[in-house]
């Protein structure tokens, strides 16, 4: 079922909502800034509560819920954002302008483009060819 944009907005809005109200406390990152080592934490069931790495780019707090993107809250740009918008904050580090967008956008086109000589290896079953067979369609320029 195809929902509108306004619906699916609606869906992570109202599941906003409840993950925060059942929230015990206010979110705030329980570590900023640099970890400094040795670090002593008490590892729980499920490594709760162990730092795996420090991280300029997420914020989990699992306790809460809480994930967070380079400063914006997963919900909000689930919300808000496109797949591009929030692949671009998560290389540049903030959401892109119009323009920016545009031509990351761009980029990510030129980046599909799969040579007509692989398109063709892919409706081969390569496997089971002959390897010299298989390395004549590879070089080949059709």
């Amino acid at each position: 079922m195809i929902r509108s944009l306004k619906q699916i907005e609606t869906l992570v809005r109202k599941a906003k909502d409840e993950a925060y109200s059942q929230m015990k406390a206010p979110l705030t990152p329980a570590f900023s800034g640099p970890v400094r080592w040795p670090v002593k934490c008490t590892v729980g069931p499920g490594l709760e509560g162990a730092i795996a790495c420090e991280s300029r780019v997420g914020y989990v707090n699992g306790s809460q819920g809480a994930l967070i993107y380079r400063g914006h809250d997963v919900f909000d740009l689930c919300a808000y954002s496109s797949f591009e918008e929030v692949s671009y904050l998560l290389i540049h580090g903030e959401l892109p302008t119009r323009k920016e967008l545009d031509v990351f956008k761009e980029r990510l086109v030129r980046y599909r483009y799969v040579p007509a000589t692989l398109r063709q290896l892919m409706s081969f079953p390569i496997e089971q060819m002959n390897a010299m067979a298989a390395l004549r369609m590879g070089t080949t320029n059709t």
